[in-house]
């Protein structure tokens, strides 16, 4: 049984590879001077990026020190809001928000450290006041400047906060759907492996880039280890001389903003709004109408059910340290080297399932190592002392897994599938490849954006959304009915 879902695993994660190499001859020698300009660039938009993303995350988690613990949840769960929101409706905000918007190098910076600031603030926090409370009081006491602490405190993280910095770096050096809509004239990687792909057809460019890139981004991870997790104070620590007052206040705003960000230019006119027009003049724009919302929530209860069953594989083989180190410096390949790869994927006896199942097994793939380290393999390593116990006592894997690992941590597996469902509904990056634009919510609100109807992108945003909270909700009742019912 383990042997088949290692094999499993080992298929999933390099299927792109698997279904786009025999599509290609051989590797083609690439444009030296072409390839060069589009990695410099990604390199330095990257590095920006990280850069100004630890040092907003610094400071916001300097702030957060101030704060006792129970107060600190609840500003954890605002600062964590733009991270949660598809990448789309963070996108729609940001140029609701912001008019004109600094396209290009800049803009994709912009959107990125929106996005990440708030989940860098929380990882700094959780640095700072797990390894560094210990010597607050001390310093305090001994008479330390604020500067001189926080040069010390610096100092002190700075394996963590490179440490951070390069998951950062890796996680923007790959992104394809923030610099497909603001990095206008700025080539990247990503973008210049799908203009190779769509629009010139050059096959083996393309799989020459992702192979380099993919090697650039593995030696890389190699160096990311898990930050060593230090047991948190159980009680509260003065954190005077490190502590920024009032700073957690403006990342709480900005972050709400996001939120309303898309209604704050609407009129609201639903006389002449596209829904109506679209909706009641015929038949066939309600059938459209139906369709699109269809697909959307297919896709999106797809994607939530396959990473839920992964994620229960995945749990079941994470006693194997191979298996968790390889999905800790697991790099996914280009996204637009994954769509094509769907693209090309021949699976036509599926009729009309075949787009739908398509989109769900690359936005599963695409979606489930983030996951998997964000989430599951956390909660399972809190789990090894009684796994030890259990082992020594002569509980077999299967025994253990069931009945100690699996109650225990299928709430965050529920958790995991709700929100791949949520991203899924407002995905268009990968859904491009597959669908049409008029046949899922998210393409359609993309087109309407590279149109600049911004405002009536603002209205139809509220659709996918809403899809992907009926499934979210729909995990968290299944964890709800499974276990949490029983006690």
């Amino acid at each position: 049984m383990r042997l088949v879902v290692y094999l499993f695993f080992i298929v999933f994660l390099l299927f792109p590879y698997l279904v786009f190499f025999p599509k290609v001859q051989f590797l083609t020698f690439i444009d030296k001077e072409e390839f060069l300009k589009a990695f410099a660039n990604s390199t330095l938009q990257s590095s920006l990026s990280a850069a100004v993303c630890l040092t907003l995350g610094f400071l916001g988690g300097m702030s957060l020190l101030g704060l006792k613990r129970n107060v600190v949840k609840k500003y954890i769960l605002l600062f964590m809001i733009p991270t949660f929101l598809p990448t789309l409706y963070v996108l729609l905000s940001v140029l609701n928000f912001m008019n004109p918007f600094p396209f290009g190098l800049w803009g994709i910076v912009i959107v990125h450290c929106i996005i990440y600031t708030g989940f860098s603030s929380v990882m700094c926090y959780e640095i700072m006041y797990s390894k560094i409370s210990k010597f607050s009081e001390l310093a305090l006491l001994e008479g330390a400047s604020r500067l001189q602490f926080v040069k010390a405190c610096v100092f002190y993280l700075r394996r963590d906060l490179f440490y951070v910095f390069l998951s950062f770096f890796i996680i923007f050096f790959t992104s394809f759907s923030v610099p497909l809509v603001v990095g206008k004239n700025t080539l990247i990687v990503e973008t210049l492996i799908f203009e190779k792909i769509k629009i010139y057809g050059e096959y083996g460019h393309a799989l020459s880039f992702t192979l380099i890139e993919s090697l650039f981004l593995l030696t890389l991870a190699l160096f990311v280890n898990k930050i060593e997790k230090v047991k948190m104070p159980t009680f509260q620590r003065r954190m005077d001389l490190i502590s920024i007052p009032y700073l957690y206040v403006a990342i709480s705003f900005i972050s709400l903003s996001l939120m309303f960000a898309p209604f704050a230019r609407m009129k609201f006119d639903f006389k002449f709004s596209e829904l109506v027009e679209f909706a009641a003049h015929s038949t066939e724009a309600l059938e459209r109408l139906i369709r699109m919302s269809f697909n959307s929530l297919w896709v999106s209860l797809g994607v939530g059910a396959f990473v839920y069953i992964l994620s229960l594989a995945a749990v079941f083989i994470s006693d194997s340290k191979t298996f968790r180190k390889s999905m800790l410096v697991y790099v996914a390949p280009s996204t637009a080297l994954i769509g094509f790869s769907l693209l090309v994927l021949d699976v036509s006896f599926l009729n009309e399932l075949e787009k739908p199942l398509k989109l769900i097994w690359g936005l599963s793939f695409l979606m489930l190592p983030m996951l998997y380290r964000f989430r599951l393999l956390h909660r399972f390593e809190d789990l090894g002392g009684q796994l030890s116990v259990a082992q020594t006592m002569g509980g077999s894997s299967f025994f253990n897994y069931r009945q100690i690992t699996l109650p225990q941590i299928h709430k965050s597996v529920c958790f995991c599938a709700g929100l791949a469902g949520f991203w899924a509904a407002s995905d268009f990056a990968l859904s491009q490849f597959v669908f049409q634009q008029d046949e899922t919510w998210s393409l359609f609100i993309y087109s309407m954006m590279n149109s600049y109807k911004l405002e009536r992108a603002s209205l139809f945003i509220l659709i996918p959304v809403l899809i992907g909270t009926i499934t979210y909700i729909f995990f968290q009742g299944l964890h709800y009915v499974t276990y949490q019912k029983r006690t």
